[in-house]
């Protein structure tokens, strides 16, 4: 009886240290977000490199998934 009972206890203390664990991490993204300096000029270069300079990488899979399909 005792070993589920340990069992028990350590599962919810991991269960516990994960939940805070995941509490802090969402508290730091939100304090990052809101709290400047934002860095305008960075975020939309990113953008660029992320959504217009992967249009190749998109429409080549486009195309192999299209010869599958």
């Amino acid at each position: 009886m005792r070993p589920l009972f340990f069992y028990l206890g350590e599962s919810s203390r991991r269960m516990i240290y994960y939940l805070g664990d995941l509490g802090l991490l969402i508290w730091q993204t939100l304090r990052q977000a809101i709290i400047p300096p934002w860095h305008v000029g960075l975020i939309l270069m990113e953008m660029d490199v992320i959504g217009v300079k992967s249009i190749f990488i998109t429409a080549l899979s486009a195309l192999f998934i299209g010869m599958v399909m």
